[in-house]
């Protein structure tokens, strides 16, 4: 679906993607490779021509500096926006080969931004926060000229074709369908954009450059990013393995260096965990802190569970850098579900007693994440208590509580379920059939436990949802805490088609936290892995502690998976995420501030 220009094209890289895409969807899991796939660095490093490509572009050396430090070079006119935009143009070619993370992609338009950004500054012209910098988004973010999708077959075709399919009255695929549901297809969103959704308007206005928009999985609501337009998109750090979901087309170009800020989209995990499983930092903003009505809905009119937008990037000044940018573009004033909430920079929090007091929740009562993510949330909070207070950087002591949220997010798992499809998946199944295609395994498992509920059943959901939110607010102020440290996933980077369960993420989507997931410099390693598994049985904070009879069918198949394929994940990173109170997305990144220095 994306062309790239013959110049950029370069023989071998999409052999990976190429055999995972030729298995059937319902194949995948078990014909996927049995061991670890290259990443995407050895295959450029093994290629004369993407090294001649990279080095003339400039592409190595711009594209591993991170955003801010690219829109302070431009301002100091150490580099151009037009510079600057090649390399990324460059870098996202090649990753796309690789990764297969694209939708679309108009390097023209790009080059024409930049040269007016270029023309401006010389000019003296007033720049914007993110002034000449390229900046991706996700495929069903509006964006002037240029298509939307949800990852259905329907949403790529022409205005043309969709017209003609919805007035054949005789055609078969229309049959089934109501005329509600013909009516909400037509109405979801325009196929190719006339303006701007308010966010790309922002963004805009501070001075991006847009060049490409990423893939998503079919129907949005998957951890792995797979469609029948697309493809599947594969992890950078290991070509076996999926970059996630839903934002994966995000993941995969940010951390294989086609981009420096991608923008997503999170109900129920989709910015963070496909961060935590590509080595990125990525940000669960509190819902109305920043616009989200600048998107393609995947269920429209459905408010159940609101989606938010954050960013996802290499650092944790880019993640502050995204939300001043946006925030000074003051949304509030022309949405009327954002919050006048501007952009408060440098809090200052005085802690409890003087100290920070961070919860450690190792488990959820759920799913035990598997040994990879335990030993990395073991190692932080290892380091962080033996780190050297007192230090000229230190100024705030960390006190670390091990906590446990009971069945909390066990029920929160249950009932968020029920809550994004109360019309049964009737829409999603409506969409699939009218653009000829199959439910993808992963859409019939999220859609397996959905039922259309009567106005007083949504009612009665509802209610739970409220009482569920009070009484995780409770537990959370009982045990007074400033922020709390988790995982980001039950698992790392999945094989492509196997991942289910979105618990560690999706619970924070129901209780509307704001959430920081942060890449931990650990990956997976099977020898280490081994190992630590054999020192759990003496540690007195060990997540095995937590009885495992009788866990059910999610833990059993996500451990049974790491097991039994445990060679695959070589290499995969593993992140983690914090935690915090709502709308306080200030301070929780100055408590990701003071982990960095105590870390």
């Amino acid at each position: 679906m994306v062309s790239i220009p013959a110049e950029w094209q370069i023989r071998g890289l999409s052999d990976t993607r190429e055999v995972i895409n030729a298995v059937l969807p319902e194949d995948a899991p078990t014909t996927a490779s049995l061991v670890a796939g290259p990443s995407l660095p050895d295959l450029l490093l093994a290629n004369d021509k993407a090294t001649a490509l990279l080095s003339s572009s400039k592409a190595r050396s711009i594209c591993t500096l991170p955003a801010h430090e690219i829109v302070e070079a431009i301002r100091n006119k150490r580099l151009t926006s037009v510079e600057v935009t090649e390399a990324f143009l460059t870098s996202a070619a090649i990753a796309h080969q690789a990764t297969g993370c694209l939708s679309d992609f108009f390097p023209d338009e790009a080059r024409r931004r930049a040269q007016e950004l270029d023309a401006k500054q010389a000019r003296g012209g007033t720049l914007g926060v993110l002034h000449g910098l390229p900046v991706s988004i996700k495929g069903h973010i509006f964006l002037t000229g240029h298509g939307n999708q949800n990852g259905f077959a329907l949403d790529v075709l022409s205005q043309e074709a969709f017209d003609g399919l919805l007035s054949d009255q005789d055609s078969p695929l229309l049959r089934n369908l109501s005329p509600a549901h013909i009516a909400l297809i037509k109405a979801r969103g325009p196929r190719i954009s006339t303006e701007d959704g308010l966010l790309a308007r922002i963004l805009r206005d501070q001075g991006a450059v847009f060049y490409c928009k990423t893939t998503m999985p079919q129907s949005v609501m998957h951890l792995d990013t797979r469609s029948k337009p697309f493809g599947q998109t594969i992890n950078p750090y290991n070509l076996a393995l999926s970059a996630g979901g839903s934002s994966g087309g995000e993941a995969a170009l940010v951390s294989g260096g086609g981009s420096v800020l991608g923008v997503g989209t999170d109900i129920g995990g989709s910015v963070r965990q496909p961060c935590a499983v590509t080595g990125l930092w990525g940000l669960r903003p509190t819902c109305g802190r920043l616009p989200s009505t600048s998107s393609l809905a995947p269920t429209p009119g459905n408010s159940m569970v609101v989606s938010t937008i954050g960013p996802m990037c290499r650092s944790l000044k880019d993640v502050i850098l995204f939300m001043a940018a946006v925030l000074r573009g003051e949304p509030w004033k022309l949405d009327h579900n954002t919050y006048r909430l501007p952009w408060r920079g440098e809090v200052v929090r005085t802690p409890r007693k003087g100290r920070l007091r961070i919860g450690i929740l190792r488990h959820d009562g759920l799913v035990r994440p598997i040994t990879p993510i335990r030993r990395a949330l073991s190692s932080v909070t290892s380091r962080l208590r033996d780190r050297k207070d007192g230090s000229a950087e230190s100024v705030t002591d960390i006190e670390l509580v091990e906590v446990d949220a009971g069945d909390l997010h066990a029920r929160a798992w249950t009932l968020i379920r029920s809550l994004y499809y109360v019309d049964g998946g009737a829409f999603t199944r409506s969409v699939a059939a009218l653009g000829g295609e199959p439910l993808l395994p992963l859409t019939e498992k999220i859609l397996q436990d959905a039922k259309e509920r009567t106005a007083h059943e949504i009612w009665e959901l509802t209610m739970k949802r409220e009482s569920i939110k009070k009484e995780y607010l409770k537990w959370w102020n009982e045990l007074r805490l400033d922020a709390m440290l988790c995982p980001a996933s039950a698992t790392v980077a999945p094989r492509p088609g196997t991942i289910k369960y979105w618990g560690y993420t999706s619970a924070f989507n129901l209780f509307d936290l704001p959430s920081l997931v942060f890449p931990t410099g650990i990956s997976v390693n099977a020898e280490a892995d081994v190992a630590f598994e054999a020192s759990e049985v003496s540690d007195a904070h060990s997540a095995s502690k937590v009885k495992r009879e009788n866990t059910g069918d999610w833990d059993r198949e996500n451990e049974e998976e790491y097991v039994r394929h445990r060679d695959v994940y070589e290499g995969a990173p593993v992140g983690l995420q914090l935690v915090g109170s709502r709308f306080e997305e200030e301070e929780l990144i100055q408590v990701m501030q003071v982990i960095e220095r105590a870390l």
